[in-house]
């Protein structure tokens, strides 16, 4: 929880917990995430929910394949500074199509996109499952045909 000054009656500094008011709270990704992304999605589809196009879909996805190659081929176990701007990015970029169209916020939210993504932080091997998640969810969809086709 972050800290912020503020100053009381004597004009000195106290601090105090700065409130939680993110709309996307952290949540960590199981290690089950293959039977996870396979329950999402037919759960998705058996509510009848209106279905994500599959372009989207890929896009969305695609926002992480580059970042995945680079974090394979670095020994660190932490993602560089670099490589956390790329998420945070991804993450505004899912936003905004998730206000563009009611399916994909509906899709995102139901698999839990967001939660996961906001808790990577610097973990390679967070970012490394929450890709695989991913391609699971794809892969999922195209197997149930819950994703339309353009």
């Amino acid at each position: 929880m972050a800290f912020y000054p503020y100053s009381n009656k004597n004009g000195t500094a106290n601090y105090q917990p700065k409130p939680d008011t993110s709309l996307v709270k952290k949540e960590e990704l199981p290690e089950e995430y293959v039977d996870l992304a396979e329950s999402n999605v037919q759960a998705l589809k058996s509510r009848h929910e209106k279905q994500i196009s599959t372009t989207k879909l890929r896009n969305i996805f695609g926002l992480f394949a580059d970042l995945y190659n680079q974090t394979l081929r670095t020994e660190n176990k932490q993602l560089s500074k670099e490589m956390q701007d790329i998420l945070r990015s991804a993450r505004v970029r899912i936003i905004y199509e998730c206000g563009r169209e009611a399916a994909t916020k509906t899709f995102v939210e139901s698999v839990k996109i967001l939660e996961y993504l906001a808790s990577i932080g610097n973990n390679k091997d967070k970012f490394i499952r929450f890709y695989h998640y991913m391609e699971a969810l794809v892969a999922y969809a195209r197997y149930l045909k819950f994703s339309k086709d353009d």
